[in-house]
C-alpha cells in the first residue's frame, strides 16, 4: 500500500516550494484523506510512524505533513500531505513504494475510507503574502465552482487580489489557492488560511468579509461575480501534528515548511507533568530523525537529559547550529539572553531517541535567594541543581530544603527518603518520575536498590 495524501489542507502547504524549485516546475501537491475505523485511531498511529521507516527502507525522500481534521463533516479524518513536486518526481515515488509492507508497517488495514487527490498551486489566484510555514491551525475552504463560471471565478480572485492591499482600513485577505487536478469533483480550488493558535481562530474563514458585505472598498459587481460563480462552499479547521509526520532528513522539505513558533506546552513533543505557580515540568521525547517544532522559551530553565542522544539546534532565523552530544544524567540551568524570549528547534540526529525533563520558573517564592541546601552542581537565578549518584546501599549527606524543590529519579532506583526525625520510606522510581515538595525539608537520600542510582534535585531560590 501506498500511503500518501488527502484532501483540502495540503493545498495551503503546498506553496513552500523546496528551494531549487519554481512553482512553474515543482506546483503538485498530493493529498490523502484517511477515515479510521472505529476504535483503531491509536493502531493506525502507531501504524503510521512505523511506515515511514518502510518509506525510507524504499529509498523513498518524500517530506509528509499529517493534520487532524477538528471541525466539520470530516472530523476526526487524517490528512496526509506531501508538496512541491513535479509530475516526473510523482512518477518516481510511485515506483519506489508500488509494493506492499510488512503487517507491523501498514496502516491499511484501520483504515476505513481513503481518497487521494492532486493539486496545483495557483499563486496567481493567492492572496496576501507567500506562506512560508504550517502553523498550529489551518481554516479549509474548499469551492466547487459551476463549470461555465470558472473563467470568472479567477477574474474575480485577481481583482480582489489587486484590491485588497489597497482597502484603507480593511483587513486584507490572506489565503492560498489550490486547483483539484485529479480525484475529486471539478472545477474545485482550496482556500487556506493559516492561524498562529486556537485563539487567533474564532472558526471563521476571511472569505466571510465577503459573504457578509464587510468587502471595503471592492465594487459589488465584482463581488457578486464572486458568489456568483460558485455551485457549493464548504469549510473545516485542521490541526498539525507533527507527531505523526515525517520530515526527510534532508530537511529540505523541513526548511521550507518551518513553522510559526508555538508556546512550550504546545509543541507536540514535550509533555507537560505538572504546572504550578512556581513551575512547569515538561518531558520532551524525539525519535530519532525527528525534530521538534520551533518552539519559545520565555522563562529561565532547568533540567536533566534521561538517555544518551546526539542533537542540533536550531534559532530561528539562524542556520542549524553543528551536532551535540549529551550524556545520561547531565543537568543544566540555563538563563534567558539578555533576559528575553527566544525560539528555536531542536532535531534529533542520532541513532537512539532523545529523551529529558525540562523545568521552566514561573514564580520565585518567599522569601527569594534561600541558602545552598548542598553543593550545587549548576545555577541560575531562580534554582539550583544537586546530583547524587549513589552506590547501592548509600546515602546522600543530610541537607535543609528551605524552598520548595523537585526529586527526578535519572535512572531506575527503589529511593528511601530519611527524613531528619521521622520515619523513612522508599519507593521505586524510574527514569523521569519525579516527586515535587512544596515546602522546607531536613532529609537524606538512600538507594535502597541493588544497582546504582542517580538522583537529581532542583531547588528554587
Amino acid at each position: 500500500m501506498k500511503l500518501r495524501f488527502t484532501t483540502w489542507i495540503v493545498i495551503l502547504i503546498c506553496c513552500f516550494a523546496p528551494s531549487g524549485r519554481t512553482q512553474q516546475t515543482a506546483d503538485v501537491a498530493y493529498i490523502e484523506m484517511v477515515h479510521v475505523k472505529p476504535g483503531n485511531s491509536e493502531k493506525f498511529e502507531t501504524t503510521l510512524k512505523r511506515h515511514w521507516g518502510w518509506h525510507e527502507k524504499q529509498g523513498e525522500t518524500w517530506s509528509y505533513l499529517v493534520w487532524t481534521v477538528d471541525t466539520g463533516k470530516n472530523d476526526g479524518a487524517y490528512e496526509i500531505v506531501s508538496f512541491g513536486h513535479t509530475w516526473k518526481e510523482v512518477d518516481e515515488s510511485n515506483a519506489l513504494v508500488a509494493g506492499t509492507p510488512p503487517p507491523e508497517e501498514d496502516p491499511e488495514p484501520y483504515q476505513q475510507t481513503v481518497q487521494e487527490s492532486y493539486y496545483r498551486y495557483r499563486p496567481d489566484l493567492s492572496i496576501g503574502s507567500s506562506v512560508q510555514q504550517p502553523s498550529l491551525v489551518a481554516s479549509v475552504t474548499q469551492i466547487l465552482l459551476r463549470p461555465e463560471a470558472i473563467q470568472d471565478f479567477e477574474i474575480v480572485l485577481q481583482r480582489i487580489k489587486r484590491s485588497l492591499p489597497n482597502t484603507d482600513g480593511v483587513t486584507a485577505l490572506s489565503a492560498q489557492c489550490y486547483e483539484l487536478v485529479t480525484g475529486g469533483d471539478k472545477p474545485q480550488f482550496l482556500l487556506i488560511e493559516q492561524h498562529r493558535d486556537w485563539a487567533s481562530f474564532n472558526g471563521s474563514s476571511e472569505l466571510d468579509a465577503l459573504r457578509k458585505g464587510n468587502h471595503g472598498e471592492i465594487p459589488e459587481e465584482i463581488v457578486n461575480r464572486f458568489w456568483n460563480s460558485v455551485r457549493s462552499i464548504y469549510s473545516e479547521s485542521w490541526h498539525y501534528r507533527s507527531d505523526l509526520s515525517r520530515l526527510t532528513v534532508s530537511r529540505s522539505s523541513a526548511d521550507a515548511i518551518q513553522q510559526s513558533p508555538v508556546p512550550m506546552e504546545e509543541e507536540s513533543h514535550h509533555h507537560v507533568l505538572l504546572k504550578n505557580e512556581f513551575i512547569e515540568v515538561i518531558r520532551a521525547t524525539l525519535p530519532p530523525g525527528e525534530s521538534t517544532l520551533f518552539h519559545i522559551h520565555s522563562h529561565d530553565s532547568a533540567g536533566v537529559e534521561l538517555t544518551n542522544d546526539t542533537t542540533t539546534e536550531e534559532l530561528l532565523g539562524k542556520p542549524e547550529g553543528s551536532p551535540s552530544t549529551s550524556k545520561l544524567g547531565e543537568v543544566w540551568a540555563d538563563s534567558l539572553p539578555d533576559g528575553r524570549a527566544y525560539a528555536h528547534r531542536v532535531h534529533n540526529v542520532g541513532d537512539g531517541p532523545m529523551d529529558l525533563i525540562n523545568v521552566e520558573f514561573l514564580k520565585k517564592p518567599e522569601p527569594p535567594s534561600a541558602p545552598a541546601a548542598s553543593t550545587s552542581v549548576a545555577e541560575n537565578s531562580d534554582a539550583r541543581v544537586y546530583k547524587w549518584v549513589l552506590a547501592p546501599g548509600t546515602s546522600s549527606t543530610v541537607h535543609t530544603h528551605q524552598h520548595p524543590y523537585l526529586v527526578v529519579a535519572v535512572t531506575s532506583v527503589r529511593l528511601k527518603m530519611l527524613p531528619a526525625r521521622q520515619k523513612s520510606f522508599a519507593e521505586e522510581m524510574k527514569p523521569g518520575d519525579f516527586r515535587w515538595v512544596n515546602g522546607k525539608a531536613t532529609h537524606a537520600l538512600s538507594n535502597d536498590s541493588a544497582v546504582q542510582g542517580q538522583i537529581v534535585e532542583i531547588e528554587l531560590k
